[in-house]
């Protein structure tokens, strides 16, 4: 099922278990989101999707971009799959009845995929970045 996995349902279960493990899922910025994406295609060897080998990143940028990972990114939110908060675009928030879609999903997916998940989750904990609190 590895091979199976799509952009989509990479960014969508990344998502979710961003959120699962209380980490940021930035929108507005998509830098974190382009360089996740480009370590999975330099540094992901187990379970690695095929879709993976596709991705064209653009590097006239600060930072690698990827056309088709930022019109995903946008199609959720156009697509009323995931809200985000105006005016801010800060970050996605994912709604209980899509999260637990994308868990009937994960419990479907074979330990593969499960694990390039994994690799996945540990670069976001790197990439995107944790909100700073503010004492008052």
């Amino acid at each position: 099922m590895a091979d199976e996995l799509s952009l989509g349902d990479v960014v969508c279960q990344l998502a979710l278990l961003m959120k699962r493990n209380n980490l940021p899922i930035g929108f507005k910025d998509e830098a974190p989101w382009h360089l996740l994406f480009y370590r999975l295609k330099r540094e992901a060897k187990q379970g690695r999707p095929g879709f993976l080998d596709h991705l064209r990143f653009d590097s006239d940028a600060r930072y690698p971009r990827c056309r088709e990972l930022s019109e995903f990114l946008h199609g959720l939110h156009t697509a009323c799959i995931v809200d985000v908060a105006n005016p801010s675009f800060e970050e996605m928030i994912l709604p209980d009845d899509v999260m637990s879609d994308w868990e009937q999903e994960r419990s479907a997916l074979d330990t593969k995929s499960k694990s390039f998940l994994a690799q996945g989750l540990e670069i976001a904990k790197e990439e995107f970045p944790l909100k700073q609190e503010v004492n008052a």
